[in-house]
Protein backbone atom coordinates (compact mmCIF):
# COMPACT_ATOMS: atom_id res chain seq x y z
CA UNK A 1 0.00 0.00 0.00
CA UNK A 2 3.05 2.51 0.59
CA UNK A 3 4.44 1.77 -2.45
CA UNK A 4 1.36 2.17 -4.32
CA UNK A 5 0.60 5.91 -2.72
CA UNK A 6 4.27 6.90 -3.43
CA UNK A 7 3.42 6.13 -7.31
CA UNK A 8 0.29 7.87 -7.37
CA UNK A 9 2.71 10.91 -5.47
CA UNK A 10 5.03 10.55 -7.93
CA UNK A 11 2.68 10.51 -11.12
CA UNK A 12 1.01 13.36 -9.47
CA UNK A 13 3.55 15.56 -9.17
CA UNK A 14 4.97 14.74 -12.96
CA UNK A 15 1.73 15.50 -13.65
CA UNK A 16 1.54 18.75 -12.26
CA UNK A 17 5.07 19.73 -13.73
CA UNK A 18 4.12 18.54 -16.93
CA UNK A 19 1.02 20.88 -16.97
CA UNK A 20 2.79 23.60 -15.38
CA UNK A 21 5.90 23.60 -18.04
CA UNK A 22 3.27 22.84 -21.34
CA UNK A 23 1.75 26.22 -19.64
CA UNK A 24 4.96 28.40 -20.02
CA UNK A 25 6.42 26.85 -23.48
CA UNK A 26 5.24 27.38 -26.89
CA UNK A 27 4.76 24.36 -29.50
CA UNK A 28 5.27 25.52 -33.24
CA UNK A 29 2.52 24.57 -35.83
CA UNK A 30 4.45 21.03 -37.36
CA UNK A 31 5.54 19.57 -34.66
CA UNK A 32 5.69 15.72 -34.58
CA UNK A 33 5.42 14.96 -31.35
CA UNK A 34 2.82 15.04 -29.13
CA UNK A 35 2.48 18.18 -26.97
CA UNK A 36 2.10 16.05 -24.00
CA UNK A 37 5.32 14.02 -24.99
CA UNK A 38 6.73 17.71 -24.71
CA UNK A 39 5.90 18.33 -21.57
CA UNK A 40 6.99 15.06 -19.97
CA UNK A 41 10.57 16.33 -21.59
CA UNK A 42 10.41 19.71 -20.92
CA UNK A 43 9.72 18.76 -17.16
CA UNK A 44 12.48 17.33 -16.66
CA UNK A 45 14.46 20.53 -18.68
CA UNK A 46 15.40 22.12 -15.73
CA UNK A 47 18.97 19.90 -13.75
CA UNK A 48 19.16 19.98 -10.26
CA UNK A 49 22.56 21.72 -8.94
CA UNK A 50 24.07 18.65 -8.83
CA UNK A 51 23.39 17.56 -12.57
CA UNK A 52 24.53 20.82 -13.69
CA UNK A 53 27.59 21.02 -12.20
CA UNK A 54 28.54 17.21 -13.94
CA UNK A 55 27.01 18.06 -17.27
CA UNK A 56 29.21 21.32 -17.40
CA UNK A 57 32.25 19.27 -16.37
CA UNK A 58 31.40 16.61 -18.91
CA UNK A 59 31.05 19.28 -21.26
CA UNK A 60 33.30 22.21 -20.49
CA UNK A 61 36.01 20.31 -18.93
CA UNK A 62 38.02 23.12 -19.13
CA UNK A 63 35.31 25.49 -17.73
CA UNK A 64 32.70 27.87 -19.73
CA UNK A 65 33.67 30.62 -22.31
CA UNK A 66 31.83 34.15 -21.66
CA UNK A 67 28.19 33.52 -22.21
CA UNK A 68 25.04 35.88 -21.40
CA UNK A 69 22.92 32.40 -20.41
CA UNK A 70 24.29 29.20 -20.32
CA UNK A 71 21.33 26.44 -20.44
CA UNK A 72 22.94 22.89 -19.25
CA UNK A 73 21.42 19.87 -20.55
CA UNK A 74 22.32 16.36 -20.01
CA UNK A 75 23.29 15.66 -23.26
CA UNK A 76 24.68 19.45 -24.21
CA UNK A 77 25.61 22.84 -23.02
CA UNK A 78 23.78 25.86 -25.13
CA UNK A 79 25.00 29.72 -24.75
CA UNK A 80 21.79 31.74 -25.29
CA UNK A 81 21.71 35.43 -26.17
CA UNK A 82 18.48 36.53 -24.53
CA UNK A 83 18.61 39.88 -25.89
CA UNK A 84 18.62 39.02 -29.77
CA UNK A 85 16.84 35.27 -28.75
CA UNK A 86 19.27 33.20 -30.68
CA UNK A 87 21.80 30.54 -30.01
CA UNK A 88 25.71 31.46 -29.18
CA UNK A 89 27.18 28.16 -29.70
CA UNK A 90 26.45 25.18 -27.96
CA UNK A 91 28.97 22.51 -26.58
CA UNK A 92 28.99 18.20 -26.21
CA UNK A 93 31.19 15.64 -25.78
CA UNK A 94 31.15 13.36 -28.48
CA UNK A 95 32.08 9.37 -28.75
CA UNK A 96 32.12 7.05 -31.05
CA UNK A 97 29.07 5.49 -29.60
CA UNK A 98 26.89 9.16 -30.09
CA UNK A 99 27.13 8.87 -34.21
CA UNK A 100 23.86 6.79 -34.61
CA UNK A 101 21.75 7.14 -37.61
CA UNK A 102 18.15 8.43 -36.15
CA UNK A 103 15.31 9.35 -37.42
CA UNK A 104 14.66 13.15 -37.23
CA UNK A 105 12.32 14.55 -34.53
CA UNK A 106 10.68 18.33 -35.60
CA UNK A 107 9.32 19.18 -32.10
CA UNK A 108 10.41 22.82 -31.73
CA UNK A 109 8.95 24.83 -28.69
CA UNK A 110 10.41 27.60 -26.93
CA UNK A 111 12.68 26.87 -24.26
CA UNK A 112 10.48 26.77 -20.67
CA UNK A 113 13.59 28.06 -18.64
CA UNK A 114 13.36 31.60 -20.81
CA UNK A 115 11.04 34.16 -19.49
CA UNK A 116 8.19 35.65 -22.89
CA UNK A 117 10.88 38.55 -23.21
CA UNK A 118 14.04 36.22 -23.26
CA UNK A 119 12.41 33.18 -25.58
CA UNK A 120 11.89 33.24 -29.36
CA UNK A 121 8.48 32.42 -30.45
CA UNK A 122 7.33 30.14 -33.47
CA UNK A 123 6.19 33.17 -35.06
CA UNK A 124 9.73 35.20 -35.17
Amino acid sequence: MRTRSRTILGWTLLLLLAFLTAASAEVCKGSKVPKADLALYDAQVTLSATDRETTLQTHLPYGPPNCPKLLPQREYVLCYDPIHRVALWAAYKLTADDVVTAQRLDAFRTDPRLTDDETAHCDD
